[in-house]
Formats: C-alpha cells, sequence, structure tokens
C-alpha cells in the first residue's frame, strides 16, 4: 500500500490525539465540573466532527473528476489518478496501437520521476473499449471516499520509458495490460470454456431470438410494402378526384358563359323577348301573352346566375333579410305585375 493510502489513518489518529490533548487542558486549567463538560465538546467536535467534515470536503472535490487506480506490472505500484482532461483524444499511432494522454487534477509521484501531472498510456483499439468506469472508492490526498466514475487499470511500463514535453518535464508512458472490460471479456472465456454445455444453451437461445428477430423483420417488411401501397392507391384516388373537382368547377363556368350568350344573342338578333321566344319555337306552344314568357326567361337567367355565382346569392339572401329591404323588394314585383296587367288589359282594350 501507498504512503499517502495511510494518510486517512494518521488523520484520525492526528484528530483524536489533539481531541485528548484539548480535553486535558480543559479539564486542567477550566474549573470543574465545566472543565470536563467542554472538553468532552471540544473533543467530540475534533474527533468525529473534524474526520466527517475533511471526509466530505474530500468528497466534493474529488466528483467532477474520473478516477483511475493504475496498477504497474510487475512492480504492483498503485498510481491514483483524477482525470482533468484528455490531450491526445486516442492519437493514433499505427499498427492498431493508440495513445492517451491524459493531465491529471492532482499531481502523481512515481519511481524517479518525482511528482507528474501528465500520464500517457499505450492501448489497441478505442481507450473505451478495454475501461468502464463505475462508482467505487477513490483515494483523494490520501483520504478514502465513495466516487462515481471509478476505474482500475494494470499497465506496464513502456520500453520507450519517457518523453520530454511540457518545458522538458519527464513523462511516463505505459502499456495498457487490463482494463474492466478485459477482466469481464476474460471472466466470460473462462466460465465458457468450463462449462461448455452452458455455451451450448447460451448459443441455442441466442439462436432462437435471432429467429424471433428475423421473423418480425419480415413481418415488419410486409407491412411497410402494405402501407406504400395503400399510400399510391390514396395518392391515385386524389389526384383523379382533384380532375374531377376541376372539371366540374370548368363545366359550372361554362353553363353561366352559355347562358350570358344565349341571352345576348337574344337580344341582338330580335331584340325583344318575345320575338326571340317566337324564333325558338314559341308559336308552335301558342303563347299569346309574351310578356310573362320574357319575364320567365328573365327568371331562368336568374336563377342559373344564382346557381353559378353562391357569393352573390348569399349577399342578396343576407341584403333580404333586412325588413326594409324585403318590403322594398315586394312593393317593386306588385308594382311590375300591375303595370304588366294593366298593359295586358289596355292592349285588349284597343
Amino acid at each position: 500500500m501507498e504512503t499517502e493510502e495511510y494518510f486517512e489513518n494518521g488523520l484520525v489518529i492526528g484528530l483524536m490525539v489533539l481531541g485528548m490533548v484539548v480535553l486535558q487542558l480543559c479539564a486542567t486549567y477550566i474549573p470543574p465540573p465545566f472543565g470536563s463538560y467542554i472538553g468532552m465538546a471540544l473533543y467530540l467536535i475534533l474527533s468525529v466532527g473534524g474526520i466527517f467534515f475533511v471526509n466530505v470536503a474530500a468528497q466534493l472535490s474529488a466528483a467532477p473528476h474520473p478516477y483511475m487506480e493504475i496498477i504497474v506490472r510487475p512492480e504492483n505500484k498503485k498510481l491514483h489518478a483524477f482525470i482533468d482532461k484528455d490531450l491526445s483524444f486516442g492519437k493514433q499511432l499505427g499498427n492498431g496501437w493508440c495513445e492517451s494522454h491524459f493531465k491529471t487534477v492532482l499531481p502523481v509521484k512515481y519511481k524517479d520521476y518525482g511528482k507528474v501531472k501528465e500520464i500517457v498510456i499505450l492501448h489497441k483499439g478505442k481507450f473505451s473499449d478495454h475501461v468502464y468506469f463505475r462508482p467505487g472508492t477513490a483515494v483523494w490526498r490520501g483520504i478514502f471516499v465513495n466516487h462515481p466514475a471509478v476505474e482500475v487499470l494494470e499497465v506496464t511500463q513502456a520500453q520507450t520509458a519517457t518523453t520530454a514535453i511540457d518545458h522538458g518535464a519527464p513523462i511516463p508512458i505505459f502499456q495498457l495490460l487490463m482494463g474492466s472490460k478485459d477482466r469481464m471479456l476474460t471472466s466470460a472465456i473462462t466460465s465458457v470454456g468450463a462449462n461448455p454445455g452452458k455455451l451450448e444453451a447460451e448459443l441455442k437461445t441466442l439462436r432462437e431470438r435471432l429467429s424471433e428477430l428475423e421473423m418480425e423483420n419480415a413481418k415488419l417488411r410486409r407491412d411497410a410494402i402494405e402501407h406504400q401501397q395503400r399510400a399510391l392507391a390514396l395518392e391515385e384516388i386524389t389526384t383523379q378526384k382533384t380532375a374531377e373537382t376541376a372539371g366540374l368547377l370548368e363545366a359550372k363556368v361554362g353553363i353561366k358563359e352559355h347562358a350570358y350568350e344565349t341571352f345576348l344573342g337574344l337580344l341582338n338578333a330580335f331584340g325583344r323577348f318575345d320575338k326571340a321566344v317566337e324564333a325558338l319555337g314559341g308559336r308552335r306552344w301558342r303563347l299569346t301573352f309574351t310578356k310573362w314568357v320574357a319575364l320567365t326567361i328573365i327568371a331562368v337567367v336568374f336563377i342559373v346566375y344564382l346557381w353559378a355565382n353562391p357569393q352573390a346569392a348569399a349577399a342578396i339572401q343576407l341584403w333580404l333579410m333586412n325588413p326594409w329591404n324585403f318590403m322594398l323588394v315586394v312593393i317593386a314585383l306588385v308594382a311590375i305585375l300591375a303595370i304588366i296587367l294593366y298593359m295586358g288589359k289596355k292592349k285588349k282594350g284597343g
């Protein structure tokens, strides 16, 4: 165990000794019975409260930084490294080797290098493929604390022992032997080798699961094809309905234009509605009172116009909802009817 790992035990013993000294001084120089009470209170504060306070402070200081306990083989020397930042970001060296260059929060003491603040670890593939940080115990300035991100690495010193960077300061270079994920893989291989029947059972389970996933995948593919066909059919229906709607709109406009053209043609050709009706076959129908026929044609044309222009019909309906407007229309119709009757009687009398 490293010397710094004895620090916590020394701290506890030191605080207890200090508390006992304070207790003795209070009992000696403060009149009884207050001296013993005050001394005991100070003893508890120094021994219990001091240890608790130091531990909490160390835990809060260490929590933001990932912790790696690096065991150097074959010396079995432990290095306690709290990572500040990665200076290499998985630099590739060739032949599958990569370099992870870490800057530590606290100086790490190692052999003749003294206290260093940078460590280089060489490894195969990504560094994350070897390590698995998880909650555990870390050593912060010699104090054991609970930490949320702990990893234990086994390394050996590389043949290229040092490199000179950062104003010529020596930096130790290690080669990664094993991380947590490597240990789990080794354990799994060992377990399988010791129990071939278990391996066969696991392979059977995996094959069954693979078969289920393939069936689910095939079903999802069929559903996707069906949904695609439905979408294409709906798209064709939408295109057809759009064309039909456009045709209806064009037909509606054609009816309106045809009515206008017919009306204007009759006026231009005959000048009078009764003549126009007579030309269309009015005599064959034996319509003697041509004013009514003219009014009928006007009414039909007006109805066709309203059918072709729903907005105009709505506007007229809104206008007629006013009582005064409605009375005005009724009076106008009565007056027109009276004039027509009067003109008809006068023509018969003449």
